[in-house]
């Protein structure tokens, strides 16, 4: 339990560090991306039905509602929020189609992240090599393993 504290008061001690002006601007960058995202997908969506007018704030609304479920309910639950929402902003959508739309996203989530991934691994260094992963530290489960009733309620939370 020492341990979980000092790892708490270790965070706070960090967080007071940040520059407040660097944390608006990264709010503000976060938030930008949220909309281009939000844009892209009304975009996907709109591919998806030429015949129909889409409009931009219910699909930004949608994608908005599922981020923030995603951030409180575990699970992913806040994509089945974007996706009933999104249902019902586009008229005579189908679920089919809406949820199809979300792997459009997914597929370039997938293909930017892993370009970084290996820009950063290959130029930066960011990465360890094969032969410097024997000597990382891993992470301790030995706290877990000593209080069985905590281990008992993490299974049963990851169970449910």
């Amino acid at each position: 339990m020492v341990r979980v504290l000092d790892g708490i008061d270790a965070f706070l001690d960090g967080l007071t560090s940040v520059d407040p002006l660097l944390l608006f601007l990264a709010v503000l960058a976060h938030l930008a991306k949220l909309t281009c995202t939000s844009m892209a997908w009304r975009n996907v969506l709109a591919a998806a039905y030429p015949e129909q007018t889409i409009r931009r704030l219910p699909i930004v609304g949608a994608y908005l509602a599922g981020v923030g479920v995603n951030a409180i309910v575990p699970v992913r639950a806040g994509d089945a929020v974007r996706i009933v929402l999104a249902h019902r902003a586009v008229p005579e959508s189908t679920y089919t189609t809406v949820v199809s739309s979300t792997l459009v996203l997914a597929i370039f989530d997938i293909t930017a992240a892993s370009t970084l991934l290996m820009w950063a691994a290959v130029t930066q260094k960011a990465l360890p090599g094969v032969g410097d992963l024997p000597r990382l530290r891993s992470f301790d489960f030995a706290w877990l393993l000593d209080h069985p009733l905590a281990a008992e309620l993490v299974l049963a939370a990851l169970l449910l």
